[in-house]
Protein backbone atom coordinates (compact mmCIF):
# COMPACT_ATOMS: atom_id res chain seq x y z
CA UNK A 1 0.00 0.00 0.00
CA UNK A 2 1.42 3.40 -1.02
CA UNK A 3 1.61 5.88 1.86
CA UNK A 4 0.76 9.55 1.38
CA UNK A 5 3.65 12.02 1.33
CA UNK A 6 4.39 13.78 4.64
CA UNK A 7 3.18 17.36 4.83
CA UNK A 8 5.68 20.21 5.06
CA UNK A 9 5.04 20.81 8.77
CA UNK A 10 5.87 17.15 9.46
CA UNK A 11 9.17 17.52 7.57
CA UNK A 12 9.93 20.69 9.59
CA UNK A 13 9.39 18.84 12.87
CA UNK A 14 11.59 15.98 11.67
CA UNK A 15 14.34 18.40 10.63
CA UNK A 16 14.14 20.33 13.92
CA UNK A 17 14.45 17.09 15.90
CA UNK A 18 17.65 16.24 14.01
CA UNK A 19 19.06 19.72 14.68
CA UNK A 20 18.07 19.70 18.36
CA UNK A 21 20.21 16.59 18.86
CA UNK A 22 23.22 18.74 17.97
CA UNK A 23 22.32 21.98 19.73
CA UNK A 24 19.54 23.49 21.87
CA UNK A 25 18.95 26.17 19.24
CA UNK A 26 18.87 26.15 15.45
CA UNK A 27 18.58 28.73 12.69
CA UNK A 28 15.84 29.05 10.08
CA UNK A 29 18.40 28.42 7.34
CA UNK A 30 19.43 25.17 9.06
CA UNK A 31 15.83 23.96 9.27
CA UNK A 32 15.30 24.68 5.57
CA UNK A 33 18.56 22.95 4.63
CA UNK A 34 17.63 19.88 6.70
CA UNK A 35 14.12 19.73 5.19
CA UNK A 36 15.59 19.83 1.69
CA UNK A 37 17.89 16.94 2.58
CA UNK A 38 14.76 14.92 3.32
CA UNK A 39 12.79 16.27 0.33
CA UNK A 40 14.96 18.06 -2.26
CA UNK A 41 11.83 19.22 -4.07
CA UNK A 42 10.80 21.57 -1.26
CA UNK A 43 11.49 25.23 -2.04
CA UNK A 44 12.70 27.79 0.52
CA UNK A 45 9.60 29.89 -0.07
CA UNK A 46 7.30 27.00 0.86
CA UNK A 47 9.16 26.08 4.07
CA UNK A 48 9.72 29.50 5.67
CA UNK A 49 6.02 30.40 6.26
CA UNK A 50 5.40 26.95 7.77
CA UNK A 51 8.17 27.51 10.34
CA UNK A 52 6.82 30.97 11.12
CA UNK A 53 3.30 29.58 11.57
CA UNK A 54 4.64 27.03 14.07
CA UNK A 55 6.54 29.63 16.11
CA UNK A 56 5.80 31.94 19.01
CA UNK A 57 8.04 34.62 20.52
CA UNK A 58 9.35 34.07 24.05
CA UNK A 59 6.84 35.18 26.69
CA UNK A 60 3.83 35.49 24.39
CA UNK A 61 1.41 32.88 25.65
CA UNK A 62 1.15 29.09 25.74
CA UNK A 63 3.21 26.78 23.55
CA UNK A 64 4.03 23.10 23.60
CA UNK A 65 1.05 20.74 23.93
CA UNK A 66 -1.41 23.61 24.22
CA UNK A 67 -0.03 25.61 21.29
CA UNK A 68 2.95 25.90 18.90
CA UNK A 69 6.08 23.72 19.05
CA UNK A 70 8.82 26.35 18.43
CA UNK A 71 10.07 29.34 20.40
CA UNK A 72 11.78 32.22 18.56
CA UNK A 73 14.84 33.04 20.68
CA UNK A 74 16.15 35.87 18.48
CA UNK A 75 16.09 36.92 14.83
CA UNK A 76 16.21 33.71 12.79
CA UNK A 77 17.05 31.53 15.82
CA UNK A 78 14.61 28.94 17.23
CA UNK A 79 14.34 26.15 19.78
CA UNK A 80 11.73 23.61 20.79
CA UNK A 81 9.23 24.84 23.40
CA UNK A 82 9.53 23.36 26.90
CA UNK A 83 7.19 23.21 29.88
CA UNK A 84 8.80 26.37 31.26
CA UNK A 85 7.63 28.36 28.23
CA UNK A 86 3.98 27.73 29.01
CA UNK A 87 2.08 30.45 30.81
CA UNK A 88 2.27 29.89 34.59
CA UNK A 89 4.56 26.90 33.78
CA UNK A 90 1.51 24.67 33.27
CA UNK A 91 0.70 22.33 30.39
CA UNK A 92 -3.07 22.09 30.00
CA UNK A 93 -4.01 18.41 29.62
CA UNK A 94 -6.59 17.48 27.03
CA UNK A 95 -9.96 17.00 28.72
CA UNK A 96 -9.45 19.76 31.32
CA UNK A 97 -12.76 21.35 32.37
CA UNK A 98 -13.37 25.05 33.01
CA UNK A 99 -16.46 26.66 34.58
CA UNK A 100 -16.63 29.62 32.14
CA UNK A 101 -14.94 31.45 29.26
CA UNK A 102 -12.98 33.72 31.59
CA UNK A 103 -11.12 30.81 33.17
CA UNK A 104 -10.44 29.46 29.68
CA UNK A 105 -8.91 32.85 28.85
CA UNK A 106 -6.85 32.97 32.04
CA UNK A 107 -5.47 29.51 31.26
CA UNK A 108 -4.12 30.91 27.98
CA UNK A 109 -6.16 28.60 25.77
CA UNK A 110 -8.41 31.19 24.10
CA UNK A 111 -7.82 34.92 24.32
CA UNK A 112 -11.41 36.13 23.84
CA UNK A 113 -14.37 35.92 26.21
CA UNK A 114 -16.95 36.37 23.43
CA UNK A 115 -15.43 35.74 19.96
CA UNK A 116 -15.24 32.13 18.84
CA UNK A 117 -11.97 32.40 16.87
CA UNK A 118 -8.76 33.28 18.69
CA UNK A 119 -6.13 34.97 16.52
CA UNK A 120 -3.68 37.85 16.15
CA UNK A 121 -4.65 40.35 13.41
CA UNK A 122 -2.87 39.41 10.20
CA UNK A 123 -1.70 36.10 11.65
CA UNK A 124 -2.84 32.52 12.00
CA UNK A 125 -5.76 31.43 14.12
CA UNK A 126 -4.73 29.79 17.39
CA UNK A 127 -7.97 28.45 18.86
CA UNK A 128 -11.72 28.11 18.44
CA UNK A 129 -14.65 27.68 20.80
CA UNK A 130 -17.60 25.60 19.59
CA UNK A 131 -20.66 25.85 21.81
CA UNK A 132 -23.82 26.02 19.74
CA UNK A 133 -23.36 29.64 18.66
CA UNK A 134 -24.01 28.88 14.99
CA UNK A 135 -26.77 26.50 13.90
CA UNK A 136 -24.69 25.42 10.88
CA UNK A 137 -21.88 23.95 13.03
CA UNK A 138 -21.53 20.15 12.76
CA UNK A 139 -19.58 18.29 15.46
CA UNK A 140 -18.52 14.75 14.57
CA UNK A 141 -16.00 14.23 17.37
CA UNK A 142 -12.68 13.86 15.55
CA UNK A 143 -13.97 16.13 12.77
CA UNK A 144 -15.70 19.48 13.11
CA UNK A 145 -17.38 21.49 10.36
CA UNK A 146 -17.03 24.93 11.91
CA UNK A 147 -18.91 28.05 10.84
CA UNK A 148 -16.88 31.22 10.32
CA UNK A 149 -17.65 34.54 11.98
CA UNK A 150 -19.69 37.51 10.83
CA UNK A 151 -23.03 38.33 9.20
CA UNK A 152 -25.22 37.35 12.15
CA UNK A 153 -27.81 39.50 13.91
CA UNK A 154 -26.96 39.39 17.61
CA UNK A 155 -30.59 39.82 18.67
CA UNK A 156 -32.28 37.18 16.50
CA UNK A 157 -29.06 35.06 16.21
CA UNK A 158 -29.93 34.58 12.52
CA UNK A 159 -27.58 34.97 9.57
CA UNK A 160 -28.54 38.19 7.78
CA UNK A 161 -25.58 38.83 5.46
CA UNK A 162 -22.84 36.90 3.66
CA UNK A 163 -19.64 36.09 5.51
CA UNK A 164 -16.27 37.12 4.05
CA UNK A 165 -12.69 35.88 4.31
CA UNK A 166 -11.69 38.59 6.78
CA UNK A 167 -10.73 38.75 10.49
CA UNK A 168 -11.03 35.34 12.16
CA UNK A 169 -12.09 33.64 8.93
CA UNK A 170 -8.91 34.86 7.24
CA UNK A 171 -6.89 33.67 10.25
CA UNK A 172 -8.35 30.16 9.93
CA UNK A 173 -7.43 30.14 6.23
CA UNK A 174 -3.87 31.10 7.18
CA UNK A 175 -3.87 28.21 9.68
CA UNK A 176 -4.96 25.91 6.85
CA UNK A 177 -2.21 27.18 4.54
CA UNK A 178 0.53 26.94 7.20
CA UNK A 179 -0.69 23.70 8.83
CA UNK A 180 -0.89 25.47 12.19
CA UNK A 181 -2.58 23.33 14.89
CA UNK A 182 -5.70 24.90 16.41
CA UNK A 183 -6.72 24.45 20.05
CA UNK A 184 -10.38 23.37 20.27
CA UNK A 185 -12.53 24.23 23.29
CA UNK A 186 -16.02 22.74 23.44
CA UNK A 187 -18.83 24.34 25.46
CA UNK A 188 -21.86 22.72 27.08
CA UNK A 189 -24.27 24.24 24.53
CA UNK A 190 -22.73 22.30 21.66
CA UNK A 191 -23.58 18.83 20.36
CA UNK A 192 -24.45 16.80 23.48
CA UNK A 193 -22.67 13.76 22.07
CA UNK A 194 -19.27 15.48 22.18
CA UNK A 195 -19.67 18.42 24.59
CA UNK A 196 -19.27 18.71 28.37
CA UNK A 197 -22.42 18.69 30.48
CA UNK A 198 -21.44 22.06 31.99
CA UNK A 199 -18.87 24.78 31.36
CA UNK A 200 -16.07 24.31 28.81
CA UNK A 201 -13.53 21.59 28.02
CA UNK A 202 -10.17 21.73 26.23
CA UNK A 203 -10.30 18.96 23.61
CA UNK A 204 -6.82 19.10 22.08
CA UNK A 205 -5.31 20.13 18.76
CA UNK A 206 -6.98 20.05 15.35
CA UNK A 207 -5.77 20.98 11.86
CA UNK A 208 -7.81 23.03 9.39
CA UNK A 209 -8.01 20.69 6.41
CA UNK A 210 -10.01 22.90 4.03
CA UNK A 211 -12.57 25.69 3.79
CA UNK A 212 -15.46 26.50 1.45
CA UNK A 213 -18.56 28.68 1.11
CA UNK A 214 -22.02 27.30 1.74
CA UNK A 215 -25.58 28.57 1.93
CA UNK A 216 -26.59 28.89 5.59
CA UNK A 217 -29.91 27.67 6.97
CA UNK A 218 -31.01 31.32 7.01
CA UNK A 219 -30.01 31.99 3.38
CA UNK A 220 -26.82 34.14 3.32
CA UNK A 221 -23.44 32.58 2.54
CA UNK A 222 -21.23 31.31 5.34
CA UNK A 223 -17.61 30.14 5.35
CA UNK A 224 -17.21 26.59 6.62
CA UNK A 225 -13.99 25.00 7.89
CA UNK A 226 -13.25 21.30 8.20
CA UNK A 227 -11.13 20.71 11.31
CA UNK A 228 -9.63 17.27 11.87
CA UNK A 229 -8.14 16.12 15.16
CA UNK A 230 -4.40 15.53 15.01
CA UNK A 231 -3.76 11.81 14.66
CA UNK A 232 -6.98 11.18 12.72
CA UNK A 233 -6.35 13.03 9.46
CA UNK A 234 -8.31 12.17 6.34
CA UNK A 235 -6.44 12.55 3.06
CA UNK A 236 -8.25 12.75 -0.26
CA UNK A 237 -5.31 14.21 -2.17
CA UNK A 238 -4.82 13.02 -5.72
CA UNK A 239 -1.21 12.26 -6.70
CA UNK A 240 -2.14 13.34 -10.21
CA UNK A 241 0.01 10.87 -12.20
CA UNK A 242 -0.97 7.41 -13.40
CA UNK A 243 0.34 5.10 -16.09
CA UNK A 244 -1.41 3.10 -18.82
CA UNK A 245 -4.37 5.34 -19.76
CA UNK A 246 -7.57 3.62 -20.84
CA UNK A 247 -8.71 4.21 -24.44
CA UNK A 248 -12.41 4.73 -23.65
CA UNK A 249 -14.06 6.93 -21.01
CA UNK A 250 -14.30 5.02 -17.71
CA UNK A 251 -17.68 4.86 -16.03
CA UNK A 252 -16.35 6.25 -12.73
CA UNK A 253 -18.41 6.41 -9.56
CA UNK A 254 -21.15 8.90 -8.79
CA UNK A 255 -20.87 8.18 -5.05
CA UNK A 256 -17.27 7.21 -4.22
CA UNK A 257 -17.16 5.42 -0.85
CA UNK A 258 -14.87 6.07 2.10
CA UNK A 259 -12.36 3.30 2.75
CA UNK A 260 -10.93 2.61 6.19
CA UNK A 261 -7.44 1.15 6.00
CA UNK A 262 -4.87 0.58 8.77
CA UNK A 263 -2.73 3.57 7.77
CA UNK A 264 -5.11 5.67 5.76
CA UNK A 265 -8.69 6.83 5.82
CA UNK A 266 -9.55 8.17 2.38
CA UNK A 267 -11.90 8.16 -0.57
CA UNK A 268 -12.03 5.22 -2.97
CA UNK A 269 -11.36 6.80 -6.35
CA UNK A 270 -10.83 5.22 -9.74
CA UNK A 271 -7.45 6.36 -11.10
CA UNK A 272 -8.66 5.62 -14.63
CA UNK A 273 -11.05 8.59 -14.42
CA UNK A 274 -8.42 11.30 -13.91
CA UNK A 275 -6.00 9.39 -16.11
CA UNK A 276 -8.42 9.39 -19.08
CA UNK A 277 -9.03 13.14 -18.85
CA UNK A 278 -5.32 13.95 -18.61
CA UNK A 279 -4.50 11.67 -21.51
CA UNK A 280 -7.25 13.29 -23.60
CA UNK A 281 -5.41 16.61 -23.29
CA UNK A 282 -1.92 15.05 -23.49
CA UNK A 283 -1.33 16.46 -19.97
CA UNK A 284 -1.88 20.03 -21.19
CA UNK A 285 -3.49 22.39 -18.69
CA UNK A 286 -7.03 23.28 -19.77
CA UNK A 287 -6.61 26.73 -18.18
CA UNK A 288 -3.21 27.97 -19.41
CA UNK A 289 -2.19 25.36 -22.00
CA UNK A 290 1.17 24.59 -20.42
CA UNK A 291 2.59 21.05 -20.58
CA UNK A 292 5.03 20.20 -17.80
CA UNK A 293 7.71 17.82 -19.06
CA UNK A 294 9.82 15.75 -16.68
CA UNK A 295 12.50 13.08 -17.27
CA UNK A 296 9.77 10.46 -16.86
CA UNK A 297 7.21 12.11 -19.11
CA UNK A 298 4.69 14.95 -19.05
CA UNK A 299 2.69 15.74 -15.91
CA UNK A 300 -0.67 17.25 -15.03
CA UNK A 301 -3.17 17.05 -12.18
CA UNK A 302 -6.61 15.50 -12.46
CA UNK A 303 -8.61 18.16 -10.60
CA UNK A 304 -12.14 17.41 -9.42
CA UNK A 305 -14.44 20.38 -9.93
CA UNK A 306 -16.77 19.36 -7.10
CA UNK A 307 -14.54 17.81 -4.47
CA UNK A 308 -14.85 14.17 -3.45
CA UNK A 309 -15.83 13.08 0.04
CA UNK A 310 -17.29 15.04 2.91
CA UNK A 311 -18.37 17.82 2.78
CA UNK A 312 -18.66 18.23 -1.02
CA UNK A 313 -19.57 14.64 -1.98
CA UNK A 314 -18.81 15.12 -5.67
CA UNK A 315 -18.82 12.26 -8.21
CA UNK A 316 -15.63 10.58 -9.39
CA UNK A 317 -16.61 10.85 -13.06
CA UNK A 318 -14.96 12.36 -16.13
CA UNK A 319 -17.45 15.25 -16.37
CA UNK A 320 -16.27 16.36 -12.91
CA UNK A 321 -12.53 16.33 -13.75
CA UNK A 322 -10.22 18.86 -15.42
CA UNK A 323 -6.61 18.46 -16.55
CA UNK A 324 -4.67 21.28 -14.86
CA UNK A 325 -1.09 22.24 -14.15
CA UNK A 326 -0.20 22.47 -10.42
CA UNK A 327 -0.35 26.30 -10.40
CA UNK A 328 -3.79 26.48 -11.98
CA UNK A 329 -4.93 23.62 -9.75
CA UNK A 330 -4.10 25.70 -6.65
CA UNK A 331 -5.86 28.76 -8.07
CA UNK A 332 -8.93 26.66 -8.88
CA UNK A 333 -8.99 24.85 -5.53
CA UNK A 334 -8.84 28.15 -3.62
CA UNK A 335 -11.56 29.82 -5.69
CA UNK A 336 -9.16 32.37 -7.19
CA UNK A 337 -10.34 31.09 -10.58
CA UNK A 338 -13.69 29.60 -11.44
CA UNK A 339 -15.82 28.83 -14.49
CA UNK A 340 -18.94 30.58 -15.76
CA UNK A 341 -22.10 28.80 -16.87
CA UNK A 342 -21.05 28.79 -20.52
CA UNK A 343 -18.52 26.09 -19.41
CA UNK A 344 -15.80 27.96 -21.28
CA UNK A 345 -15.06 31.32 -19.61
CA UNK A 346 -12.40 31.24 -16.90
CA UNK A 347 -13.04 34.03 -14.40
CA UNK A 348 -10.20 35.40 -12.28
CA UNK A 349 -11.48 36.60 -8.90
CA UNK A 350 -8.88 39.38 -8.92
CA UNK A 351 -9.10 40.47 -12.54
CA UNK A 352 -12.31 39.36 -14.25
CA UNK A 353 -12.59 37.10 -17.31
CA UNK A 354 -9.10 35.84 -18.08
CA UNK A 355 -9.22 33.12 -20.75
CA UNK A 356 -11.25 30.39 -22.41
CA UNK A 357 -11.21 26.84 -21.09
CA UNK A 358 -9.73 24.39 -23.56
CA UNK A 359 -12.33 21.64 -24.05
CA UNK A 360 -12.04 18.50 -26.18
CA UNK A 361 -15.16 17.55 -28.15
CA UNK A 362 -15.33 14.22 -26.28
CA UNK A 363 -15.16 15.81 -22.84
CA UNK A 364 -18.50 17.09 -21.57
CA UNK A 365 -18.14 19.11 -18.37
CA UNK A 366 -20.80 19.11 -15.68
CA UNK A 367 -22.64 22.40 -15.27
CA UNK A 368 -23.82 21.25 -11.83
CA UNK A 369 -20.20 20.79 -10.71
CA UNK A 370 -19.21 24.19 -12.13
CA UNK A 371 -22.03 25.91 -10.27
CA UNK A 372 -21.22 24.01 -7.07
CA UNK A 373 -17.54 25.04 -7.25
CA UNK A 374 -18.41 28.67 -7.95
CA UNK A 375 -20.75 28.88 -4.96
CA UNK A 376 -19.00 26.73 -2.38
CA UNK A 377 -15.32 27.34 -3.23
CA UNK A 378 -15.28 30.83 -4.78
CA UNK A 379 -18.24 32.10 -2.75
CA UNK A 380 -20.00 33.48 -5.83
CA UNK A 381 -23.73 32.94 -6.26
Amino acid sequence: MEESEPKTWQLVIQAAQVLSNRSDTFRLSEIIKEVRKIDPGKEWSSIQPIVQGMTRDVGKGPTGKGGKPFIKVSRGVYRFATDLDVKEQIIIPEGTLFPDRETVRLAGLHKHVMAGIGYEPGGSAESIVISGGYVDDIDLGTEIIYTGQGGRDENSRKQISDQELTRGNQALVIAEQTNTPIRVIRGSKGDPGFSPSAGYRYDGLFLVERHWFDVSRDGPLIVRFLLVKLGSLVSVTNSGHYEDPVPNPPEGNALPARAIQPARNGIVRDPAVSNWVKELYANACQFCGIILKTPTGSFSVGAHIQGLGRPHNGPDTIDNVLSLCPNCHILFDTGARYLLDDRRTIFDALGGPSAQLKVHRDHEISLVAIQYHRLHIAGIR
